[in-house]
């Protein structure tokens, strides 16, 4: 009935047929691994893009803070200064009138 012809012919289709069929199912393996991997990639990014965002807010906090602190202490020391500078100020006004 069958010979041994036929029966290699057979086995040669299953081996084709078998490798067809998992032809498609790695490549969606692999498309999966693809997504999954974009995926991770993707949230990795995010995250250091975050970081790098939190982390330059807390500087530009701190230079804020600073140029402030900066500001008015100018400020108060100009506020302290001003009756000594006017006190100065008046002093060589009166020694210009006393050399004319």
């Amino acid at each position: 009935m069958f010979n041994l012809t036929h029966i290699q012919t057979a086995r040669k289709y299953l081996v084709l047929f078998v490798l067809l069929m998992a032809m498609p199912m790695s490549a969606h393996a692999e498309s999966s691994i693809d997504i999954d991997l974009s995926h991770r990639v993707g949230n990795t990014i995010t995250a250091q893009m975050d970081e790098a965002v939190d982390s330059l807010k807390a500087e530009l906090s701190l230079l804020i803070q600073l140029q402030m602190s900066e500001m008015l202490f100018e400020h108060q020391l100009g506020a302290i200064l001003a009756p000594e500078l006017s006190i100065g100020e008046n002093d060589v006004k009166s020694d210009k009138l006393e050399q004319e």
